[in-house]
């Protein structure tokens, strides 16, 4: 099983947390979650948390499971017209992840730029 999801989508008429594309992509998370068979879940969302936090904990051991899930939504940085300083920090993390940790980033958008190095 990989660390690394991406989930994004975007209902045409609407694109806040009762649209019907976020309920698809939170069941699918939520399956996610399931297969990964682990308690230790934290949700971050990145109007309010930075990358580098994000991090820190992705590299932080979990106390309470040998595995652990950090599901970030908003990850705006994703979209070709969004940028984050912090972003080389996820690159060097991704080269050396956490075995334990699954990063899952979720943002309600229709297109994610793919030309990003994550």
């Amino acid at each position: 099983m990989k660390n690394f999801y991406i989930f994004y989508g975007k209902d045409k008429n609407n694109s806040d947390k009762n649209s019907l594309d976020y309920g698809l992509i939170k069941n699918e998370v939520d399956k996610l979650i399931k297969k990964i068979d682990t308690t230790d879940i934290i949700y971050y969302d990145l109007e309010t948390a930075s990358l580098i936090d994000i991090i820190n904990d992705a590299e932080t051991i979990s106390m309470f499971s040998n595995k652990k899930v950090i599901v970030v939504e908003n990850s705006w940085f994703l979209c070709a017209n969004k940028t984050n300083n912090d972003i080389e920090i996820l690159e060097e993390y991704i080269k050396h992840p956490n075995s334990n940790t699954y990063l899952i980033f979720v943002v309600l958008t229709d297109k994610i730029d793919t030309r990003k190095k994550i």
